[in-house]
Formats: structure tokens, C-alpha cells, sequence
């Protein structure tokens, strides 16, 4: 009597956790680490997350990991995912695609400090070369051609 009730009270909770495992199967995971200048972005960054036409968003913790879930109506195998985030004002993004339940998607943000003059001293350098060496070269192809 006490086997059949213990096999009786294994099946009941059996049958109960079909359902959990159904709903924890049709969804798809989202998550990663976004970096700043290649550290660990800070807390509370806000992390948009799309794929395909559903929009989910979160906020980093303090080791700069997110993580969203999508339903697998919504975010299937092969659907494209977009994530960005903006830190110090700077912007950044990528793309991945889902490939299982579970997909990491890192994002790493540079701050790249550009200098303008550097352009123009590059350009008037390289011409400079150019143009003597274009020079050094006809000279050199002239005078062997009167030897």
C-alpha cells in the first residue's frame, strides 16, 4: 500500500511539472555583458533588446550583465537580435542571431576621441611623400634615358 501511494504521489507531481517544463522550453533567453572602454559597463545601464518586432528592455547590474526573455512566438530559431545601450553618452549596438533557448550577446563600447587636425596633417604628409617621391622618380628615369 505505502509503494503504490509513494508511485501514486510520484506521477501526480510528474504530471504537475509538465507544464513548467513546456513554459521554460518555449522561451528564449537574451543576456550578456556590456563593456565600456573594456571594462564591465556600470549599474542601472539601460539595455534595449529586439528581435524581430518585439522590443524588451533591462538594466545592467553590477558586473554590466543583462538578460531578457522573449517567448518563442515572439523570438524564434534564426531571428535576427539587435542590442544597444548608451553609456557616458556614448552609443553603441550589435546584432546576433538565435541559435537555442539560451543566446549571449556581449557589446562592447569604445569612446574613441578623434582629432581633427590629424586629418589634415596626414593628408598634407602624404602628398608631400607622394609627390617627391613621383619626382625622385622621373628624375631618376630622365637622367638614365640621356645616359
Amino acid at each position: 500500500m505505502k509503494r503504490t501511494l509513494t508511485i501514486m504521489v510520484g506521477a501526480v507531481i510528474a504530471i504537475l511539472l509538465i507544464p513548467s517544463v513546456a513554459l521554460a522550453c518555449s522561451q528564449t533567453e537574451v543576456g550578456g555583458v556590456i563593456s565600456y572602454n573594456g571594462t564591465p559597463a556600470d549599474k542601472n545601464v539601460n539595455v534595449t533588446v529586439t528581435c524581430d518586432k518585439t522590443t524588451l528592455t533591462d538594466e545592467t547590474n553590477r558586473f554590466g550583465a543583462y538578460q531578457v526573455q522573449f517567448t518563442q512566438k515572439d523570438c524564434s530559431k534564426d531571428s535576427k537580435v539587435t542590442v544597444s545601450a548608451t553609456v557616458d553618452g556614448v552609443k553603441g549596438s550589435t546584432t546576433g542571431t538565435v541559435t537555442k533557448g539560451d543566446n549571449v550577446i556581449n557589446l562592447a563600447i569604445v569612446k574613441v576621441n578623434t582629432v581633427p587636425e590629424l586629418g589634415l596633417i596626414t593628408g598634407f604628409t602624404a602628398a608631400a611623400l607622394g609627390g617627391g617621391a613621383f619626382l625622385g622618380i622621373r628624375s631618376r628615369n630622365l637622367s638614365e634615358k640621356k645616359a
